[in-house]
């Protein structure tokens, strides 16, 4: 079950049946993987983590992967590398109440360190235990794992006590809060028209103001400071939360006050680099090698490193050879509209280079024939479609 203004579709069922990925938020979505492995499966699971680690890699980012894995991974520890060299490693050591570990939990930690995830019990609390056998051998199979570029955004993982959750039940109930951004229309229109004033344009009093500003508004911040702190501490509340929450308030104001906003400019769609089906395919192929890497040593991974170096290179190369594609796309454009409306020929340029309509956005001086022009003649040169350049014929050159 999941609330209606999350926004939440399925985007996946797994092959065996058992894997179940749904997307959650529309503009910077999650992708959750809800997961059963059955014990004493061993292909099916293996299978499973082969499916598991390929979504993970086309969903990179935002990313979690939860279930009853069915594998006891004791206290092994998450271990990442951050780049090509072992020195680069990254590793999150993890406590348990299940120091015991099996083969698949050995696998499974190989599997998941190689995708970039982490298992998120027993880092930031000892892992409690989740399943509580009839046998009375109790273990932690129930995990979750969060990609490590969103594990800021993990937080108060809690294992639930089934009769305290008002269950029946072997196992045990695991939460924990993730941060999602969920904007409404209306603020996605509000920060797509404002944006700070941040050029002084040489006059130095825009920044006198600021300081000024700043002074009487944070100074009086400050006085107040610790009568606030002892307040959120009476009241029960994150201080550090709260802290910073009244700061980000009081720095906006400042800013609000002392510099102002201005008019944001439109994001140019033209001069985005379009990934061709050329370049998606050497990521995929580089990532794939990437991976390898981390679960190889010796020769092989060396082999794997000098692979991936030359992938990179192709990958640069493809970037550049669309690049050059675009703008000679562009070029063969504007040729055509040269012999024609001047006007919709500079409506084109505009629109290409990403300058707005207002005079303020346009190049200080452009030469017109054999002379300079600047300020107000460089705005009526492009309002009336004169020529700009030194050809002197047609629209111009640029």
């Amino acid at each position: 079950m999941v609330k209606k203004k999350l926004e939440a579709r399925v985007v996946k069922v797994g092959k065996e049946g058992n894997l179940l990925w749904i997307a959650v938020g529309k503009d910077e979505p999650w992708y959750l993987a809800v997961v059963y492995i059955a014990p004493k499966r061993t292909h099916e699971f293996h299978r499973v983590m082969e499916e598991i680690q390929g979504d993970v890699a086309r969903w990179r980012g935002r990313v979690v992967v939860l279930g009853d894995f069915n594998s006891r991974i004791g206290e092994k520890p998450n271990v990442m590398i951050d780049g090509e060299d072992d020195d680069e490693r990254i590793e999150c050591v993890r406590r348990s109440e299940d120091k015991e570990t099996d083969f698949r939990g050995t696998y499974l930690m190989r599997e998941v360190n190689a995708s970039g995830l982490v298992v998120a019990n027993g880092v930031r609390e000892k892992a409690e235990y989740t399943s509580m056998g009839t046998t009375g051998r109790s273990s932690v199979i129930d995990l979750v794992c969060v990609a490590w570029e969103a594990w800021h955004e993990w937080s108060e993982m809690k294992v639930w006590d089934v009769v305290e959750a008002g269950l029946q039940a072997d196992h045990r109930v695991v939460t924990g809060k993730l941060k999602m951004a969920m904007k409404t229309e209306r603020t996605r229109k509000v920060s797509e028209k404002k944006a700070w004033r941040r050029r002084d344009k040489g006059d130095m009093s825009f920044w006198e103001e600021l300081e000024e500003v700043s002074e009487m508004r944070m100074g009086s911040w400050c006085d107040n400071l610790l009568e606030k702190i002892v307040k959120w501490m009476e009241e029960g509340k994150d201080v550090i939360e709260e802290l910073w929450q009244d700061w980000l308030s009081m720095h906006n104001q400042v800013a609000e006050q002392g510099i102002g906003y201005q008019k944001a400019r439109k994001k140019n769609g033209e001069r985005k680099m379009r990934m061709d089906k050329e370049i998606v395919e050497k990521v995929k192929e580089r990532n794939k090698v990437r991976k390898q890497i981390t679960r190889e040593r010796g020769e092989e991974r060396k082999k794997l490193r000098m692979l991936d170096r030359k992938l990179k290179m192709q990958v640069r190369s493809a970037v550049r050879k669309e690049r050059r594609r675009r703008e000679q796309e562009w070029s063969k454009q504007l040729e055509k509209l040269k012999v024609g409306d001047a006007r919709e020929f500079w409506a084109k340029l505009r629109e290409m280079a990403g300058i707005g309509k207002g005079g303020r956005e346009l190049p200080r001086e452009l030469r017109v024939g054999e002379r300079l022009v600047g300020g107000e003649g460089v705005a009526g040169r492009v309002e009336g479609g004169g020529e700009v350049g030194g050809g002197g014929g047609g629209g111009g050159g640029v």
